[in-house]
């Protein structure tokens, strides 16, 4: 949000954090070393939040892949989750909000849809639409 608020506010065209601390540290840190590792520890920040989110999610999916296929649960299946998570976001990462990442929300939007719809028809039908 800081990031946002200096660059569509404050028209600063640097995105950056040491940017949005500019006011505190003053200008004169604000090219300085200092300010630079700040930026490179937020980087590896981002990408340390990433990959623990993708690697604690691998195991999950990895198990879930096991109990409804019966897919083998190792290291080489997680990496295989790991590989094709990557290379979905990376390719709609690439394409842009208006083509990855939207028609990564209108699949999601859809498959939700799907699955209630599935759950409505499968399971205890007259149980959901009482307790509702």
């Amino acid at each position: 949000m800081p990031i946002a608020y200096f660059y569509y506010v404050r028209q600063t065209p640097i995105l950056k954090v040491s940017q949005t601390l500019m006011p505190l540290l003053g200008e004169k840190l604000a090219g300085s070393n200092w300010a630079k590792m700040l930026d490179v520890l937020f980087v590896f920040g981002m990408v340390g939040g990433g990959a623990t989110t993708l690697g604690l999610a691998s195991p999950l999916i990895n198990e879930g892949l096991h109990n409804l296929f019966g897919l083998p649960r190792n290291t080489t299946m997680q990496i295989v989750v790991l590989l094709i998570t990557t290379m979905i976001f990376a390719y709609s990462a690439y394409q842009g909000l208006k083509g990855g990442i939207q028609k990564l929300s209108n699949i999601n939007f859809y498959l939700a849809v799907a699955f209630l719809l599935f759950i409505l028809i499968v399971g205890p039908t007259v149980f959901i639409l009482n307790t509702a």
